[in-house]
């Protein structure tokens, strides 16, 4: 009698045993795939980062930006200096006057063909860093497609709709606004008229210059609407500066990562968008669908990465 009651309870212990190995098994396979997921979602992180920074060098290579923002500013200062010259002529030169008329008008012209170049670089600008985000999320280390005991995952991939261009916010912490966004690289003209002149110009800027330093508001349309006595009209014309780091004490700020609220959107990112500025930063998310082999559900992971382009290199 004891010997069965002995036999009997031995069995019972070995299915206790097999039940509670069965369980601690499951929730071993549950806490592997829960490690693995994280393991995931930080790789997909880092990868996001990667990808943005290289979307962000794209945006502003070989200082194309920067350049264009110089160049817009020095035909300015040359159409403001023309029209100037043009009105003196009109006053005192009788003899200069339809020589000073025929510059300021092609100064004029020369700054609406410098106009559609800017809005060519945009384009290509905007095309390049689309194109450099999809070509580094295969060499960013970006999970591939997985399978695990519980889940199976895709391939990461951008999420172009979650996506943006945009620029850095002068104040992080302040509203999403025209008014809060950082500077140009460019100064303000260091013009080469009368004392009279200078000083009317000078006033004339105070309105576009950034207050917390002495650079041009970023992502500003910087008309010239002087109006000289018989000098020419060139309302119709705008400049429009992008914002970007300037170079101060001939350091240019390499290209680094943001937070969001750093981040001022602007469009959306793709080839077909088209800001009123070439933008200077993007915002990158991507995605891994996540999908439970048992039941059929599924979810995404997504992680975002923002990323602002390297700043202005020294004035030419």
């Amino acid at each position: 009698m004891r010997h069965r009651l002995l036999k009997r309870n031995r069995g019972n212990i070995l299915i206790i045993c097999a039940a509670i190995g069965f369980v601690i098994l499951v929730i071993g396979l549950w806490a592997l795939d829960v490690f693995w997921l994280h393991l995931l979602n930080a790789k997909e992180l880092s990868a996001a980062e990667k990808v943005a920074m290289a979307a962000a060098v794209a945006l502003n290579k070989d200082d194309s930006i920067g350049q264009m923002n110089f160049t817009l500013a020095h035909s300015r200062e040359l159409m403001a200096c023309l029209r100037f010259n043009e009105a003196m002529a009109e006053r005192d030169h009788e003899t200069l006057k339809l020589l000073a008329h025929d510059l300021a008008q092609k100064a004029h012209d020369n700054a609406a063909i410098l106009a559609a170049e800017r809005k060519a670089l945009e384009s290509e600008r905007i095309a390049q860093s689309v194109k450099a985000a999809q070509d580094a999320l295969s060499s960013a280390g970006s999970p591939g497609a997985a399978r695990m005991a519980g889940v199976a995952t895709s391939g990461a991939s951008i999420m172009m709709d979650k996506c943006s261009f945009g620029c850095a916010k002068a104040n992080p912490s302040g509203a999403d606004s025209e008014d809060n966004i950082s500077s140009s690289n460019v100064e303000p003209s260091k013009y080469f008229f009368d004392d009279t002149v200078d000083k009317m110009l000078v006033q004339y800027d105070k309105k576009f210059v950034d207050t917390t330093g002495n650079y041009y508001k970023g992502n500003c349309h910087v008309p010239l609407d002087l109006n000289f006595p018989g000098g020419g009209d060139d309302s119709d014309l705008q400049f429009p500066l992008s914002s970007l780091p300037p170079c101060i004490n001939n350091y240019t700020s390499p290209p680094r990562l943001m937070q969001g609220s750093e981040f001022s959107k602007m469009a959306a990112f793709s080839e077909s968008s088209s800001p009123q500025y070439i933008p200077t930063a993007v915002y990158i998310v991507l995605k891994l669908d996540v999908k439970d082999t048992k039941s059929g559900a599924g979810t995404q992971l997504m992680a975002p990465g923002i990323a602002l382009t390297a700043g202005g290199t020294p004035p030419p």
